[in-house]
């Protein structure tokens, strides 16, 4: 039959911050198509975590050229990473009760990711911050008194996974309060 398939080298991937370009190979019938000679290809939505099974789907777009022509598109997954314990750290672990508000107690979590060029070869590892309601969301629990409390860090968007961090919400120590004289 005169069909053009298309197969990719990597169908599944966990983001990273980088760009995924699955290598392809492409057959009409049983013979194999030229890239830069019977086709070109180019990508869409290949950086963030995204399903094969959504409409925009990170995908490897193919299209013709020569005696070939139209588009293919091949969509593949960007799965969300996994936040882990050991790169997540609260930017204050102790918070006076007066001072205390959630902005204050914002998560500093830092993850680790490999650069890759193009064909998924490793560049360099990175560490970069993640944006709270952008990448994940804070809970705290048992933070209404002094004493320990529990923050709860879920990933959303490229993130996954739950984080449980615990801080201190201090009391006010009396003894350091000093008073000035009242003005008769």
């Amino acid at each position: 039959s005169d069909l053009v398939e298309g197969d990719l080298s990597q169908e599944s991937y966990t983001y990273s911050g980088e760009e995924f370009c699955p290598g392809v190979t492409i057959l009409y019938g049983e013979e194999a198509l030229q890239e830069g000679i019977d086709y070109s290809v180019s990508y869409r939505n290949n950086v963030n975590a995204g399903s094969a099974e959504e409409a925009d789907a990170p995908a490897v777009i193919i299209s013709g050229m020569g005696t070939y022509y139209g588009e293919l598109l091949i969509p593949f997954t960007i799965l969300p990473k996994k936040l882990n314990s050991k790169e997540a750290a609260l930017q204050q672990k102790k918070i006076g009760v007066n001072d205390y508000t959630t902005a204050q107690l914002q998560a500093g979590l830092k993850v680790n990711a490999t650069v890759t060029d193009k064909k998924n070869k490793s560049l360099a590892d990175v560490k970069f911050m993640l944006t709270d309601g952008v990448d994940y969301e804070i809970v705290c629990t048992d933070n209404d008194t002094v004493g320990e409390a529990v923050a709860t860090i879920k990933g959303i968007g490229n993130y996954t996974g739950e984080v449980v961090l615990k801080f201190t919400i201090e009391g006010i120590n009396l003894a350091k309060i000093t008073f000035d004289k009242i003005p008769t």
